[in-house]
């Protein structure tokens, strides 16, 4: 996240980068999650792309998580002040979806 309201400065990524996470929590006995929708997936056209899924095991036993994500395709490395609002609105939008919580609620047949 970007914690300034305007730059002074361009901003200037050293190089692009990619990540794939996948996470897995395995439920309490009894228990399931109240609501399983994924995030929307925030695109930036064609300098990055995140999407995140949220799914329940066919067992129903476990939660997974995965993103999937990429920034600075097209060796879009450096961003003017003039499109500062706009990068930051991008990062703090994925930062909402990185902190996506699912509630836990016990199960009809226990």
């Amino acid at each position: 996240m970007f914690s300034r309201s305007q730059r002074k400065y361009p901003i200037y990524f050293h190089y692009a980068w990619s990540e794939d996470d996948r996470v897995e929590i395995e439920l309490p006995a009894g228990f399931l999650p109240e609501n399983v929708e994924s995030p929307a997936p925030v695109g930036s056209g064609p300098i990055g792309d995140y999407k995140p899924s949220i799914a329940l095991s066919t067992d129903k036993k476990t939660l997974v998580y995965k993103r999937s994500f990429f920034f600075g395709a097209n060796d879009a490395l450096l961003f003017p002040i003039e499109g500062y609002d706009q990068l930051k609105g991008y990062f703090d939008a994925l930062n909402k979806r990185d902190n996506y919580s699912a509630a836990l609620r016990q199960s009809a047949s226990n």
